[in-house]
């Protein structure tokens, strides 16, 4: 971890300055150095990863820095393990570990909080170079994060997710969602309840965009097996759950409709036009018209939805939208899902079998 540190204010492109342990470098190498005198200490290992983050914040919003083209390769990721040995991660740092690890590999959450893309592959005497971020000239249009309310920032990185998201079909390859640091029902409710401490978040979120999420190691997933506390069911996370599969591109699996994914590429349910346009009607706050959405492209895939006489609404429609970022368990959203289909009547011959079993 160290050496990789060092070697992204090494490497030809990070600023320099005049005066050392100042400007850019100063406040990395101090956390270098406390670090390496005390290599046990977690809190050290924070304040690293948070001078990286104001440094880079620097460089993307300077353009004298942004024309040095600076690159860095991301950390690894086995270090989360040392960084929670004492310690288990709270709700905020479980909610960001969620979000960022769900993104596809091609299009991380780090192009999204910094203004950097992917560095094609290159072979130096034969040997292929590590992947690289790099800081390009001109900041990338997928570069949404700036100041404000943090889940109108989030909301802004979903819709600038859904855009980008079709280019990586166009590529040719096969590609599907992924969760493996799914968040609970728990820590989503903390944050529709408004029961996060938001910088904390922010700042997790800026954390593990430093690190490398192409593999996770079971280890690391194991942070994600720790136990969290449970609770009801409401509305709101209802509604994440409904909206969430025709989002991310991962399996939902309700084994009363379907033994396999629901929402597979043969019932043309879940698409990107669909998906921004459900996506755009919850950060509006139309709930009714979001729902018939919804309603219209499960009905494709053979679920029927439940009808209600009343109208759906939301307080924080841009806290709503950007809870689907925060990927729910395969088994807890199919769960809360099953919960909108329609009561189907049991046929006679059903009923003949449980009476007879009971029998």
């Amino acid at each position: 971890m160290l050496e990789r540190v060092t070697a992204l204010i090494e490497h030809r492109g990070f600023p320099r300055d005049r005066n050392r342990f100042a400007g850019l470098r100063g406040p990395i190498e101090c956390a270098l150095l406390d670090l390496a005198s005390a290599p046990g200490r977690a809190e050290a290992g924070v304040a690293l990863l948070d001078a990286i983050v104001s440094a880079l914040d620097r460089i993307d919003r300077n353009r004298s820095f942004r024309e040095k083209r600076l690159q860095w390769e991301p950390l690894p990721i086995e270090w989360l393990v040392w960084l929670f040995a004492d310690e288990a991660p709270g709700v905020e740092a479980r909610l960001a570990m969620a979000l960022v690890s769900s993104f596809p590999v091609a299009l991380p959450f780090t192009a999204f909080r910094f203004g950097v893309s992917w560095t094609s592959d290159g072979k130096v005497g034969g040997r292929v170079l590590p992947r690289r971020f790099e800081h390009p000239k001109a900041a990338p249009s997928r570069w949404v994060w700036g100041p404000g309310e943090l889940s109108r920032v989030l909301g802004a990185v979903l819709l600038r997710r859904l855009l980008e998201e079709p280019k990586l079909d166009a590529s040719g390859k096969p590609w599907r969602g992924r969760a493996p640091l799914p968040s609970s029902t728990h820590h989503v409710r903390v944050w529709l309840a408004r029961h996060v401490d938001e910088p904390l978040l922010a700042a997790w979120l800026a954390r593990l965009a430093l690190f490398d999420w192409t593999r996770v190691p079971n280890e690391v997933r194991a942070l994600a097996a720790l136990p969290t506390a449970s609770g009801g069911t409401d509305g709101e996370l209802a509604l994440v759950a409904l909206a969430q599969p025709l989002v991310d591109r991962r399996r939902l699996i309700v084994e009363a409709i379907s033994p396999d994914d629901l929402l597979d590429a043969e019932c043309g349910a879940r698409t990107p036009e669909a998906a921004r346009s459900l996506a755009a009607l919850l950060r509006s706050g139309n709930m009714d018209a979001a729902l018939r959405l919804a309603a219209s492209r499960y009905a494709m895939a053979g679920a029927r939805l439940a009808t209600f006489n009343a109208s759906w609404r939301t307080h924080d429609p841009d806290r709503l939208t950007a809870a689907i970022l925060f990927p729910l368990s395969g088994r807890e959203r199919a769960t809360l899902f099953e919960r909108w289909l329609r009561p189907r009547r049991r046929r006679q011959g059903d009923a003949d079998v449980q009476n007879a079993h009971a029998r």
